[in-house]
Parts: C-alpha cells; sequence; structure tokens
C-alpha cells in the first residue's frame, strides 16, 4: 500500500489533489504497517523475549525515521534546480526520493511476508478443564 502511494506520487504530479491522494496512500499504508507489526512481533516471538522484541522494534522505528530524514534531505540537497537566485529541490529529486521509499516498503512487505508465512513462536490452546468443580 506504500509503494502504491509513493509509485503514484512519482507519476501524479499534476495537482494538488494527486498530491493529497498520494500522500494520504502512503500515510494510511504506514498506520497500516505500524499497527500490524507488534502482533507479527507478538506472534512469533517466544514469549520471554517478548519486551526485547517490542523495544526492539520501537528502536528500530526511532533509529528508521532518523535514517529516512538524513537520506531524504540529502537527495533532495542533491539534486536541485536554481530558480530566483535560490536552489530548491527538482522534481527528479523527489521521483527518486520516492523511489527509493517505494523499494524500501516492498521490501519491508516482502520481509514481513517470509516472517510471518513461519511458524508462530506460541500455540494459543484452551485452557484446561475445571477438575475443581467435576467428581
Amino acid at each position: 500500500m506504500i509503494a502504491a502511494g509513493l509509485v503514484f506520487r512519482i507519476v501524479a504530479v499534476d495537482a494538488l489533489w494527486e498530491v493529497v491522494l498520494g500522500g494520504s496512500i502512503v500515510g494510511a499504508g504506514t498506520g497500516v504497517a505500524y499497527a500490524a507489526l507488534p502482533s507479527l512481533i507478538n506472534a512469533h516471538t517466544p514469549l520471554p523475549q517478548l519486551a526485547a522484541a517490542n523495544g526492539i522494534n520501537a528502536l528500530a522505528r526511532s533509529l528508521g525515521s532518523s535514517l529516512a530524514s538524513a537520506v531524504g534531505g540529502a537527495l533532495l540537497s542533491a539534486i536541485t534546480l536554481r530558480i530566483g537566485g535560490f536552489e530548491l529541490p527538482s522534481l527528479t529529486a523527489y521521483r527518486v526520493l520516492f523511489a527509493v521509499c517505494a523499494g524500501a516498503a516492498v521490501a519491508a512487505a516482502v520481509i514481513g511476508l517470509v516472517v510471518s508465512s513461519g511458524t508462530p513462536a506460541r500455540v494459543t490452546r484452551k485452557p484446561a478443564p475445571d477438575t475443581a468443580s467435576h467428581p
């Protein structure tokens, strides 16, 4: 979903509604991914390591956001055009940035599919019957 929104942003650049729609698709995809990831971690992490796995998830989100901002800023400042004496990011810079982000989104989706196809760490079992109330 994120990659689809980013590809839309690469090709649809003529009107404000296209920018808003593409950004909305990316935002919705990000929300879905951020909501689904803890469930994936919880299902495929042994109980004794669950807190550590969720902590690493939070750390990875922070590091990923910081790294993405740095890479995005570097790309946008490297591919510029001069308008009225000012250097501004070009449309090509944004397209390159969106392509890099779309590639990362596809890679993350593939990794998520591979992980989720494995055997869950815990199997939910029905509780044992209460034998105290039965003779």
